[in-house]
């Protein structure tokens, strides 16, 4: 938007119009609603003592602005994770649409994404530009959604007891439930818990339900004095 000052040597007031090219005009201010070229037209008419001026056309260029986006690194992520928020900035100030190149993997809704499955994909964020904004150049992360990896080892605790260990791929809280549901214990991953009698035990992450059934036997052979 800008406002025009000329003036006629009659100190007559002058009426602009808009010739051709993206812009309108209101009185002496014009507004501007795309790229290209404008041509405006001044014109005054004169009066009683003065003859009509002879019209000014005035001619300019309106560019379009390139832009880009900066697209967020995506987190680590594996299958039964919550879902995450997609972060992208345009240069422009524009909001910034996200695809996902696999929405078996990974849905997306807006800026959410929702993991479905382990797997590989890409996800794009896109600004597809306006009037006066040129379309930005795509900006494509790859995301690979891991399986959740829950091992169980069986060994010796150096004493007398049994040993179960969760070996995990995350930090997640494990629920252990014995099948006769006499014995429920929760353990960080990497922990040890002991004293744990002969039995089958279910292992289960609380965010994907995922379990996975284990049998503990005490061991069989004897540690070295």
């Amino acid at each position: 938007m800008g406002t025009f000052s000329w003036s006629s040597d009659s100190s007559l007031p002058i009426l602009y119009t808009v010739v051709s090219g993206p812009a309108t005009v209101i009185g002496n201010t014009l507004t501007l609603t795309g790229a290209g070229q404008v041509i405006v037209a001044a014109n005054q008419a004169g009066d009683s003592t003065y003859n009509a001026a002879a019209t000014v056309n005035q001619g300019f260029a309106v560019f379009v602005v390139a832009q880009s986006i900066l697209f967020d690194a995506l987190p680590q992520t594996v299958y039964g994770d919550a879902p995450f928020t997609l972060t992208a900035m345009a240069s422009s100030g524009l909001a910034v649409s996200f695809m996902s190149s696999d929405s078996t993997v990974v849905r997306v809704a807006g800026n959410t994404a929702t993991v479905n499955s382990p797997g590989t994909l890409t996800i794009t964020a896109a600004q597809a530009g306006n009037a006066f904004d040129g379309a930005a150049t795509n900006v494509t992360l790859t995301l690979t959604v891991e399986d959740l990896v829950v091992d169980l080892a069986i060994g010796y605790d150096g004493a007398t007891q049994a040993v179960l260990t969760v070996y995990g791929n995350t930090n997640r809280l494990y629920n252990v439930l014995r099948l006769d549901d006499l014995m429920r214990t929760n353990w960080q991953t990497w922990m040890v818990i002991s004293n744990l009698p002969s039995a089958s035990y279910q292992v289960t992450d609380p965010t994907t339900n995922t379990a996975r059934f284990y049998r503990l036997q005490r061991p069989i052979w004897t540690p070295d004095n």
